[in-house]
């Protein structure tokens, strides 16, 4: 203990914290590379809680991500301190005894600190340490001891998961004669409770971190007025415009954010060799761009045939992953067994077993159908997104079984690929990291003339991904896209990805003027019916949950669950701000036989706002009959003023009920 407190001598900065985070839950935990100092830096684990457990236990410690203990410099039963090697950016914390709750602090001695005080008075050079609800609030900061650096940003972190709550923020420097020099402008509305601020000063070559501690108050009459207020101007008391209790989960929900495990399935077999020669050729690639800026992500491999599956690695090593996964295609490339069906159902099934960070994608390559699975089928987990990426030779556009049921319920993607075509496919699956949203997923069954799809794209966006599938597809002039003004755009010059019967091609919106009309997209098939799904990569991410009492914040991921006797459940919706409006919902019983119905008579129902005081789930829609089948397809539909009132959004999702209705498909 004495060398933990010879650390108060000097001015201890936080470089990176975690506060009240379960002992075995802490798999990852980055570190920044600091500018500032070349001083030892230390890392501090302390035990918070040992509740309802044994009086003997095993202390937790802190290890590299090779699962080797650090060098401790003093420890005891409820505490160790380390000092962490040069140039470590990642650790993890290992406990042996379950349901610990931990703290980690990773700190070194520095003169420069960060100072930060909230106001809601632009004139007042010093504010308050506090930050409180609901009242529009700026920060004032002073930078102590730093010189010669080009900006200041401060954002927000949840203190016991690490998801930020909050954007960035840019400093200014104040006018006049001003103590806190900086000043940091609308700042997001906090979260009742604790919370973290991460304050970076960038310098031409570098930045230096320092985290300081941070609480959120409510502010008693303000709470009552302000909720009296949105019930009147609104008018949803009906519904329920108040929360019992208010869930504080939604806000850090991991599907708001780019996904952080990618886990690869590749079929093991005969058909598969060139497949798997290929994307051995490509995966370096692949992954470098993926991990570009994104050390902390996690990769996983597995392989499955007919009989087996096979976890084969999973780890954060870029380098030691694309060679365990560049061996294992070479396994699948001398493989000259030939199989019927495989086993790649249960592979989706199996992958949160091996999921250490959320969210998790999956991009799942085979080339036969899938077989009966071998377990209870049981439904998706949201936080899980299943790509499958089925060899073809021209001949079948896409296969039509279970698994478009797990890829369509979890918003992915549903693409006919050659051996060929693999070779090309880095840039569609670095940019499936951060499409974070479904736009449109519809099918026209008889494209062989043009079929015009019409689709809306919010202001903020930064790019909207267009997927297009249908038997020559590829060949010049049968894909045509239109801006909201009617100005045709050559989609060539956007292609990310061609192979035979699909393409793929990504638009930055903010390069054309428009929002008062939607985007259209046109397209030709030699034949038959043509599949068009459009993604965005959006600030506005809307997740659904489903009720049975108007006044729970605490929804289910699914709607069959909580639609009570009558089949009837109100639908709710978080969105990352109260500037972004869910005005209305349609919902339809889905078909995977024949897709092109899924999209007509959707029966539309209002949605309106929540008190956003006492419920994060922010919008709720009026009490609806839910469609009992197999699949139901949900749209949503609203609007953002954060720069243009005419600008709207729309998202399209879809749920599964295969766990009640077993092989019953409808």
């Amino acid at each position: 203990m004495t060398s933990v407190l010879a650390n108060y001598h000097h001015k201890m900065e936080n470089l990176a914290v975690r506060y009240r985070f379960n002992c075995n839950e802490m798999k990852m935990f980055g570190i920044p590379a600091e500018y500032d100092t070349a001083g030892q830096i230390r890392v501090l684990l302390t035990i918070d809680k040992n509740d309802g457990n044994p009086l003997a236990f095993e202390r937790p410690y802190v290890t590299d991500m090779n699962n080797t203990e650090l060098l401790f410099t003093s420890k005891g039963k409820y505490y160790a301190l380390y000092d962490l090697p040069n140039g470590m950016n990642n650790i993890r914390v290992v406990s042996v005894t379950p349901g610990l709750v931990c703290s980690l602090r990773v700190f070194f001695a520095s003169p420069n600190t960060m100072l930060l005080s909230h106001t809601n008075n632009p004139k007042m050079d010093i504010g308050f340490p506090v930050v409180y609800k609901y009242i529009p609030q700026l920060a004032t900061g002073l930078p102590v001891g730093f010189s010669n650096f080009s900006y200041v940003e401060i954002r927000c972190f949840d203190s016991r998961t690490g998801f930020p709550l909050s954007v960035s923020t840019r400093g200014n420097r104040r006018e006049g004669d001003s103590t806190y020099s900086y000043e940091f402008d609308n700042l997001s509305d906090c979260t009742p409770g604790p919370f973290i601020q991460q304050v970076e000063v960038y310098y031409e070559s570098g930045v230096a971190t320092r985290v300081l501690p941070g609480y959120c108050a409510l502010s008693g009459p303000l709470i009552a007025s302000r909720s009296q207020a949105v019930a009147t101007k609104y008018g949803v008391a009906d519904v329920g415009s108040q929360c019992a209790q208010m869930n504080f989960n939604a806000i850090t929900d991991p599907r708001q954010h780019e996904f952080r495990q990618i886990v690869f399935a590749v079929e093991n077999s005969a058909a598969m060799a060139n497949a798997a020669f290929n994307l051995a050729q490509t995966i370096e690639g692949i992954i470098a761009q993926m991990n570009n800026g994104k050390p902390e992500r996690q990769y996983s491999l597995i392989l499955f045939d007919d009989k087996d599956i096979r976890f084969v690695s999973s780890t954060y090593d870029a380098a030691l992953f694309t060679n365990q996964f560049t061996n294992a295609m070479l396994e699948v490339v001398y493989n000259n067994r030939t199989i019927l069906t495989s086993r790649s159902l249960d592979v989706v099934a199996k992958v949160p077993e091996i999921s250490i960070v959320s969210p998790t994608i999956l991009y799942l390559f085979t080339s036969s159908p899938s077989s009966l699975s071998t377990g209870a089928v049981t439904p998706l987990t949201r936080n899980l997104q299943v790509n499958v990426f089925t060899l073809r030779n021209g001949s079948n556009v896409l296969v039509n079984d279970d698994l478009t049921y797990h890829q369509r319920s979890s918003g992915g993607r549903n693409l006919p690929v050659t051996s060929n075509g693999l070779l090309s496919l880095e840039n569609l699956l670095s940019s499936s990291l951060y499409e974070n949203s479904v736009v449109l997923d519809n099918v026209a069954q008889n494209c062989s003339a043009f079929v015009r799809f019409k689709f809306n794209v919010e202001d903020v966006a930064t790019a909207f991904v267009v997927n297009v599938v249908g038997l020559g597809v590829e060949t010049t002039y049968m894909v045509w896209s239109f801006d909201p003004n009617g100005k045709p755009i050559n989609v060539t010059d956007y292609m990310t990805y061609v192979d035979k019967n699909t393409v793929t091609f990504s638009i930055n919106p903010k390069e054309f003027a428009y929002w008062r009309n939607p985007w259209l997209l046109s397209v030709k098939t030699t034949s038959g019916a043509c599949f068009v799904q459009i993604r965005v990569v959006s600030p506005i991410t809307v997740i659904p949950g489903f009720i049975a009492d108007a006044a729970d914040d605490f929804p289910e991921d699914s709607p069959f669950s909580n639609r009570g006797s009558e089949h009837r459940a109100y639908a709710v919706f978080h969105v990352p701000s109260m500037s972004y409006a869910v005005n209305q919902l349609g919902v339809k019983s889905a078909n995977v036989s024949e897709p092109w119905l899924d999209s007509d008579a959707l029966r539309t129902y209002a949605v309106g706002p929540r008190d956003n005081i006492s419920c994060s789930y922010q919008y709720i829609s009026l009490n609806f009959v839910m469609p009992s089948s197999t699949l139901v397809r949900m749209e949503v539909s609203g609007s953002t003023s954060s720069t243009n009132p005419d600008a709207v959004f729309q998202r399209t999702f879809y749920f599964e009920n295969l766990y009640a209705y077993g092989k019953n498909r409808s």
